[in-house]
């Protein structure tokens, strides 16, 4: 069980590593991009850049969100199944 409490760790820790990397990498060539189109300077790359840090956090967010719904759905079943063995004693 141990093993797959740290694997479960380091797929949450590699997943939010890629997706801050492809997010940030993803916001700043659209930025980019507007940039050449615009008449403003490199700002819109910094706010592409931004952009894709914030999509990141909420995302992080939701993933921690989900996992600690998967906990204590696990809790709840882990105590009902002790509540069925105490009744069956």
């Amino acid at each position: 069980m141990k093993f797959g409490k740290y694997a479960n760790t380091y797929a949450m820790a590699s997943q939010g590593i890629i997706s801050m990397a492809v997010l940030g990498v993803i916001g700043f060539f659209i930025g980019r991009w507007i940039d050449k189109h615009s008449v403003w300077p490199a700002i819109l790359a910094i706010v592409g850049v931004l952009f894709g840090l914030f999509t990141l956090v909420g995302n992080l967010i939701y993933i921690l969100k989900q996992e600690e719904k998967e906990k204590e759905k696990q809790k709840q079943l882990n105590k009902e199944e002790s509540n069925e063995k105490d009744i069956k004693q």
